[in-house]
């Protein structure tokens, strides 16, 4: 159920992108954060919260940037571990799949559309821990199923 209200209310975003500010990160009093991307635009936040992503087309990238804290695989020395999602690479859609902390930026080409965040209220997120998590896990530095670009 969960993740179907995330899938549904990021997909009403891609509707209501073309009325907003898409490439200004979208924060609501009642703790709703996230970026819509459509064609053409770029956006990013850094989450306070458990967040997922929804995509349609082929020209869109989701990066997701976590703090390094002294990782080899930091290469360009930037304190973070960058992981670079597309169509052709990402895990599921609709299911947690990064932590609080997290610096995420959606871009979307011209043939494809993007939304990350979490829509749900905040008071959901302890009563669903780990259930809503992508079956390949969160990103994390010491999670097999992803790897890092640097």
């Amino acid at each position: 159920m969960t993740r179907a209200v995330l899938l549904g209310t990021l997909l009403v975003a891609f509707g209501l992108a073309a009325t907003s500010q898409a490439s200004e990160p979208i924060v609501l009093p009642t703790g709703q954060e996230g970026c819509v991307s459509p064609p053409g635009d770029t956006c990013t936040f850094t989450s306070t919260r458990d967040g997922g992503y929804v995509a349609n087309g082929s020209g869109w990238t989701l990066t997701v940037a976590i703090p390094a804290a002294g990782d080899p695989r930091d290469t360009n020395g930037d304190g973070q571990l960058r992981y670079v999602f597309t169509s052709a690479n990402a895990p599921d859609q609709g299911c947690g799949m990064y932590g609080p902390g997290s610096t995420i930026t959606t871009s979307s080409g011209g043939d494809g559309g993007l939304a990350a965040g979490n829509p749900i209220p905040g008071a959901a997120d302890p009563a669903i821990g780990t259930a809503n998590d992508c079956a390949t896990g969160k990103v994390a530095a010491n999670n097999p199923n992803y790897t890092p670009t640097d």
